[in-house]
């Protein structure tokens, strides 16, 4: 009776811990498939002009809709991504989800400039900025499109306003991130 209970026990425990730690491995696997499959990095933004593959390792991707994506590091210091709003090309709809793929911010076709602080920031938060501080310092966005024309170029050259940046203008001391 005692090897049965510790036995469902470990079953148990061994489940929880699966499912406990499913989303952050999702994650990484998407950052592995960043790097080794789309040439991004981390604070870098991939657009896809074609439609995406199961080998770029998107759980809940589909195969109709263009995407773009980013991961962010908080690391180095507070960083704002740029949505664009909605325009006569393409809408984007998504969220903005930590290392353990918790939506923390829903991005709808308003757009906007989003300022990821990293946990723990005390310092100055500047004004007009959507501000939102993650558990995490890893940040990621896959960004669906709504084109409104099926022409992905013309929506690509629409992403090529989606971008991150420091706050301020000047590069941080020590770091290897731009500025």
């Amino acid at each position: 009776m005692k090897d049965d209970i510790e036995a469902r026990m470990i079953h148990r425990r061994t489940v929880e811990a699966a499912v406990w730690a499913m989303p952050m491995v999702g994650i990484r696997s998407f950052l592995v498939a960043l790097r080794n499959d789309l040439g991004g990095d981390w604070n870098g933004v991939v657009y896809f002009s074609k439609s995406i593959q199961s080998r770029h390792l998107l759980l809940t991707a589909n195969n109709q809709t263009p995407y773009v994506i980013a991961a962010m590091n908080t690391r180095d210091g507070p960083l704002v991504l740029d949505i664009p709003g909605a325009s006569d090309v393409a809408k984007y709809f998504s969220s903005l989800a930590d290392i353990w793929d918790y939506p923390f911010i829903d991005v709808g076709p308003e757009g906007g400039k989003y300022l990821l602080l990293p946990p723990g920031y005390d310092g100055e938060v500047p004004d007009g900025y959507l501000v939102f501080r993650p558990a995490s310092y890893a940040v990621y966005a896959v960004l669906r499109s709504a084109p409104a024309t099926r022409r992905w170029p013309a929506m690509s050259r629409r992403c090529a306003s989606i971008r991150w940046r420091w706050p301020t203008t000047r590069r941080r001391r020590g770091s290897s991130t731009p500025g």
